[in-house]
């Protein structure tokens, strides 16, 4: 960690002047480098597990044909790796939201499907918003438009059902991705 404090004193030649103003920005815009190369050096190490634990792990896996895995750590401890399947996606990814909902409400899935309704009001239109929730009936040339939604971990969750039920269903019509995944836990 940084000594902030002993850095912006060491940056500043003398307090109250431009040429300490001008070192407490030029810090700045280092600290301010160091932190984006530390973002992406994270970014990459990310992307680096994510090929070991979603593709490598799970391909290895596969081939010996085994769900599970101990192993001793270097610090003396027990670890295990574990085959799973990750479903993820939102019915915003689907290529077409109509179809997917009628694709989703023939193959059994029930309770997911919200309908929205909406109605843009002004502040001073607040009472007619209230009557329009009590009543929900047209007002004023108000039109309110519908729209059907599924929130994305019912979709994902419903998907999971689905992977276990029927290899044959259709997650990308929906807008999911189903993948081979690994899951690491350590024991000490």
């Amino acid at each position: 960690m940084i000594d902030m404090e002993q850095m912006a004193d060491d940056a500043a030649p003398a307090e109250g002047t431009a040429a300490g103003l001008n070192d407490l920005g030029l810090l700045a815009l280092e600290i301010e480098g160091r932190i984006k190369d530390l973002n992406d050096a994270l970014s990459a190490e990310k992307k680096d597990l994510d090929k070991v634990m979603m593709r490598l792990i799970p391909e290895m896996m596969n081939e010996l044909a085994i769900d599970e895995y101990g192993f001793d750590t270097p610090d003396g401890g027990r670890a295990r790796l574990t085959l799973g399947t990750k479903v993820v996606g939102s019915l915003r990814n689907a290529p077409d939201e109509g179809a997917a909902v009628r694709y989703l409400e023939e193959t059994a899935f029930e309770g997911g499907v919200k309908t929205v309704v909406s109605v843009d009001f002004t502040e001073a239109e607040r009472d007619a918003a209230s009557a329009l929730m009590a009543d929900v009936i047209e007002l004023s040339g108000k039109h309110p438009t519908m729209g059907r939604s599924i929130a994305p971990s019912t979709l994902a969750a419903f998907g999971r059902t689905k992977l276990a039920e029927d290899s044959t269903w259709n997650f990308e019509m929906v807008g999911l991705k189903a993948f081979a995944t690994s899951k690491f836990t350590k024991r000490s």
